[in-house]
């Protein structure tokens, strides 16, 4: 995914601070366990929200253990596993490989270089994880066709390209391994109105860069694209729409997420989707910038 998913620290009590990085680190053990340790520098806590709200959906317990890892190797950390963290990283290997494949396809992407060198890497990875997920995977890659397709149009506006991509993250949240229907169809939806957003997001926050190099933006219209305006009156003009639709799906996740029986963390994951979420979106409306987005953009 893209790097924008994140708790709010300062609100989180010691013992979900400590699930949260417990989880993240469970999650990077079990990437570099089932793909390969070079994979693990990819991990985002985007994966690691997945992974918490899957989890949260089934009455298994997380295993708790002690152990040292590259980057800390004199102190043992505590580490939870979980079922569900395999299926993240089969996601974030799926997922990985899409959005390399699509940087790859950019000619003005600024790290190819790079991505040609992990790319013969994260196809097999992928297609491994394809293997192990075979119903989701072919989900998103009809999702993201459609995606490519309408980006090729003219117009498209935002709806459609934005409910495309949720056709992805709807995908990666419907978990076949989630047992209850009901929990599954909220699972879904959640993912569904999450990807809306994802993708708004990331459009709003990459405006500039797509205006100066005609990349497509479902935000930028032909007739705004030749507009006289500089960005920062285009922005303040499409600010009111970014926003209404922005907070309107953040809104239908909140709702989906009080759809699921959640059976263990739920503050913490109020804390990611209302609190979190939140500070990034208003945060990205007022063109702040993350660094961290940046580097996770490339699986």
């Amino acid at each position: 995914m893209l790097g924008y998913v994140k708790a709010y620290v300062p609100e989180l009590k010691v013992r979900e601070f400590q699930v949260y990085n417990g989880t993240y680190c469970g999650l990077c053990k079990t990437v570099g366990d089932r793909y390969g340790q070079v994979f693990r520098l990819g991990l985002s806590y985007d994966m690691t929200f997945l992974a918490l709200l899957l989890g949260a959906l089934l009455e298994e317990e997380p295993q708790l253990t002690a152990e040292h890892c590259v980057a800390h190797h004199i102190r043992k950390k505590p580490i939870l596993r979980c079922s569900a963290q395999e299926y993240a990283a089969d996601m974030m290997m799926i997922l990985g490989w899409e959005n390399l494949r699509d940087d790859l396809e950019d000619r003005d992407h600024g790290h190819r270089a790079r991505d040609l060198t992990l790319a013969p890497l994260l196809r097999r990875a992928a297609s491994k994880a394809a293997d192990l997920r075979p119903e989701a995977s072919k989900m998103i890659a009809s999702a993201l066709a459609d995606l490519q397709a309408l980006e090729k149009q003219e117009d498209p506006g935002t709806d459609l390209p934005a409910a495309a991509f949720g056709g992805v993250t709807e995908a990666a949240f419907g978990w076949e391994d989630i047992p209850d229907a009901g929990q599954k169809r909220a699972a879904s939806a959640f993912g569904r109105s999450f990807g809306q957003w994802l993708y708004l997001l990331d459009a709003w926050d990459d405006l500039e860069d797509d205006l100066r190099s005609g990349a497509f933006n479902p935000f930028l219209t032909r007739v705004l694209r030749a507009s006289p305006d500089g960005v920062t009156t285009l922005r303040q003009r499409l600010r009111p729409q970014a926003e209404a639709l922005l907070y309107h799906h953040l809104g239908e996740m909140a709702l989906a997420f009080d759809l699921m029986t959640i059976h263990r963390d739920e503050e913490l994951l109020r804390n990611i989707i209302l609190l979190g979420l939140r500070r990034k979106t208003d945060g990205t409306l007022d063109g702040k910038k993350d660094n961290s987005h940046a580097e996770q953009r490339s699986l």
